[in-house]
């Protein structure tokens, strides 16, 4: 692979369609990694670009024991940099994430993994499945005796932006059954300003504004059936009224926390370097 090639893979850090399909071969062109590189590893296990002198330069893609890939990405002189895409053991998408020079900058999207059928149609040797949302889900088809399988979306669990390695601008997750979750802005890394959180029926839950994560001033609480059961106030991550304990409160979910962050992905330079120690090249 030239080095035009290779930036051309990286230059547009908006995030690609969301289809879990097949990965691209990277591994099979007659020229995989560019000048000065060489192609390592093995397919449906692991395979990178690296040099003499260990770096890592060019594509690699890392799979799971049961050849279902993993993590796919660009690295340029020891960096990430691009588009990061990782995989549940399932085959659906799990993230798909951009990279500036080992940092993460632009959008992400995480997507859930089993999310409930509605329907499924069947036409001629083609098997087509439905979110419970009406989103295509998957088909799937049978060639020469083996079933194929083509993700056609992803249920997204969060949506975020990424400035200089942290979360800065709206972020918008979701229930598994496809309603909004939560909505609001990011500073910094720390949720800003207006926020608001519904139900899993779609009802709002809550809203209110947050300063440096915490609640601050009037908050509104409803029940999953709508009615209101609380109007607070709060300074500074403490309720300073209503004092007195509202019974209602104890049937509604804790205070929702934003999504757990995937963690940055596993060396993959180190996971390379333990293939390499156990003769896996």
């Amino acid at each position: 692979m030239n080095i035009a090639l290779l930036f051309s893979l990286i230059v547009s850090i908006k995030v690609p369609d969301l289809s879990a399909a097949s990965i691209d071969p990277w591994w099979t062109a007659s020229i995989p990694c560019s000048e000065g590189m060489q192609l390592q590893g093995r397919a449906r296990r692991a395979v990178w670009c690296d040099s003499e002198v260990k770096e890592h330069h060019g594509p690699f893609t890392l799979w799971y024991p049961n050849r279902v890939p993993s993590l796919s990405g660009v690295y340029v002189h020891g960096h990430l940099e691009g588009v990061l895409k990782r995989w549940y053991p399932s085959g659906a998408l799990r993230t798909v994430t951009a990279y500036v020079a080992g940092r993460q900058e632009g959008e992400e999207i995480s997507c859930f993994d089993h999310i409930p059928i509605r329907y499924v149609d069947h036409e001629f040797d083609v098997v087509t499945l439905w979110y419970e949302n009406g989103e295509k889900a998957y088909e799937t088809k049978t060639v020469d005796g083996k079933e194929e399988v083509t993700w056609l979306s992803c249920p997204k669990s969060t949506q975020i932006s990424y400035v200089d390695g942290k979360e800065h601008g709206l972020g918008i997750a979701w229930h598994a059954t496809g309603g909004r979750s939560m909505e609001g802005q990011f500073f910094k890394g720390t949720r800003e300003g207006d926020w608001q959180f519904w139900h899993p029926n779609g009802v709002r839950f809550m809203h209110g504004s947050l300063v440096k994560g915490i609640r601050h001033g009037t908050w509104m609480v409803w029940h999953s059936d709508g009615t209101l059961v609380e109007t607070q106030e709060w300074r500074m991550g403490e309720k300073i009224s209503p004092t007195e304990n509202n019974p209602r409160l104890a049937d509604l979910p804790a205070f929702p926390e934003w999504p757990h962050r995937l963690a940055p992905p596993d060396d993959p330079a180190g996971f390379f370097a333990a293939l390499n120690s156990a003769g896996g090249r």
